[in-house]
């Protein structure tokens, strides 16, 4: 059964971002090692997860 033209286009794409992607990283880390032999500090990618949100609890209110 052949794939459908949608089919093939979506596995095209999936194949070209991922391709990118892994030339992006083969760029970053060249440019990071020039770097790093240039003597130049190089800075780190600061990945931060999001900051834990406390859910505000409702105060008590005791009655008299």
């Amino acid at each position: 059964m052949a794939k459908s033209a949608w089919l093939q286009e979506v596995e095209d794409d999936a194949r070209r971002i991922t391709q990118k992607r892994i030339d992006d990283q083969k760029a970053e880390k060249a440019y990071q090692d020039e770097k790093a032999r240039s003597g130049a500090p190089v800075k780190a990618v600061e990945s931060r997860e999001p900051e834990a949100v406390e859910a505000d609890e409702p105060e008590v209110k005791k009655g008299k």
